[in-house]
């Protein structure tokens, strides 16, 4: 059930940040964050991200993982 919280000014998607320590290592969890309900996306217009959401046409979450340093 989702609940307005009035005058807000921001997207009902939770957005979540990984700094990793070598991003191709993220691939290799692609199954089971599909598993969990992600929809893998790569890189997705951002080089060296890995790019997860949740929730179809009405998205929950956003996952995006970094490499340190990058």
């Amino acid at each position: 059930m989702e609940v307005p919280i009035p005058n807000i000014k921001a997207k009902p998607v939770i957005d979540i940040m990984v700094k990793v320590t070598n991003i191709s290592e993220v691939d290799k969890f692609n199954s089971q964050m599909e598993q969990l309900g992600y929809v893998v996306m790569g890189e997705y217009g951002i080089p060296k991200r890995r790019f997860f959401i949740k929730g179809g046409d009405n998205r929950t979450h956003h996952v995006h993982f970094y490499e340190e340093g990058n």
